[in-house]
């Protein structure tokens, strides 16, 4: 058992406690790090817990554990504290989550800060690019453009093919010449597809099915959105400018409940593409739409998101295919069994299967 990890049913009593979740998310065996700071949002912030809360860490103790330069420094510690113990207050949670889930350095200065989140914008773009370009694939609309950009190479005497474009390399077939040979007399091979168009089509029909039985709560997205509205009608009033022709030129949904949804579906299948083991599981739909509730910015909802998975994600996979990995969910059930053994033996005589 590695330090920090507790015994067995220590980690069963937590693996019941976060049950609030709705998904069965469990703070099974957290490590040091980023389990104790996702187990601290877990507890003051998702999960229901029968006890009396404490008070909610507030905007004058959160302003006042920065210093000048934007550093929490060691007064983290202290913040971890206070919100497994009451939470956070609402307008403080796109501040404050980040910090727990490890992608707000403690030490990290604003300058610092806004760099970390311009990389994190660049990479999930990079992921959402990806998205549309498997979408098109998936639909059919992208294969010929992309097996056009695929020639064969008179240098490879195996009649292999060379990717012309890096963008394109999810063509499903070469192309060669009309009498069913590719240039210099090879035959025409065929080019498996991507292996992440299959992750794509396996989660995307899902997850479209997930997102509109998504429970969608009115929160600090939903004041900025509104608040967005409100500006362009008071423009439409100042300049005669027809709310058409603003919406023409910045299209968006027409409720805030629309506009998360396509955030929502946007996340999930980033994510599922980030971590393909994992892919999308249903009930993580209502955990990602949580973040997005309260996280306005939709990277850094999504990186709030991939880094919360990270302490649980093991709750998600049945069984891991690298051995010496996380635990999966049948490791973890094995754990509880043995907790209910000899803790319960009548009850363990009757659950088991």
């Amino acid at each position: 058992m590695s330090p920090g990890q507790g015994s067995p049913s220590k980690s069963a009593a937590a693996a019941l406690i976060a049950t609030g979740l709705g998904i069965g998310i469990a703070a099974l065996g957290l490590g040091l790090g980023l389990g104790i700071g996702a187990a601290a949002l877990a507890a003051g912030e998702l999960v229901a817990r029968p006890r009396r809360r404490g008070r909610p860490l507030a905007s004058q103790e959160w302003y006042g554990a920065i210093d000048r330069d934007g550093r929490v420094g060691n007064r983290a510690d202290q913040l971890l504290r206070r919100v497994a113990q009451g939470g956070v207050e609402p307008a403080l949670r796109a501040e404050v989550w980040p910090l727990l889930l490890g992608l707000r350095p403690r030490w990290g200065t604003a300058v610092e800060l806004e760099q970390g989140r311009r990389h994190r914008r660049e990479a999930y773009r990079a992921l959402q690019a990806r998205c549309a370009e498997l979408e098109e694939l998936r639909n059919g609309k992208g294969i010929t453009a992309a097996a056009s950009a695929m020639v064969t190479s008179q240098s490879h005497r195996d009649g292999g093919a060379r990717l012309m474009s890096n963008n394109n390399r999810s063509a499903t077939q070469l192309v060669g010449g009309g009498d069913g040979s590719g240039d210099g007399g090879h035959p025409r091979r065929f080019h498996e597809p991507p292996k992440d168009l299959g992750t794509f089509t396996e989660n995307a029909p899902v997850i479209r099915a997930d997102v509109p039985r998504t429970p969608f709560r009115h929160g600090s997205f939903a004041v900025h959105w509104e608040a967005e509205r409100l500006s362009e009608e008071e423009e439409v009033e100042e300049t005669g400018k027809s709310i058409e022709v603003l919406e023409s030129a910045a299209p968006h949904a027409t409720t805030w409940q629309a506009a998360q949804a396509k955030r929502l579906s946007s996340v999930l299948n980033a994510y599922a593409l980030h971590d393909p083991e994992v892919g999308y599981c249903q009930g993580m739909n209502e955990v990602a739409a949580t973040f997005l509730e309260h996280v306005p910015d939709e990277s850094e909802a999504f990186w709030c998101f991939e880094r919360f998975l990270r302490a649980y994600r093991s709750h998600f996979i049945i069984s891991p295919r690298n051995p010496t990995a996380q635990p999966g969910v049948r490791d973890r059930l094995a754990e509880l069994g043995a907790v209910f053994r000899r803790c319960d033996p009548p009850l363990w005589k009757h659950v088991q299967l």
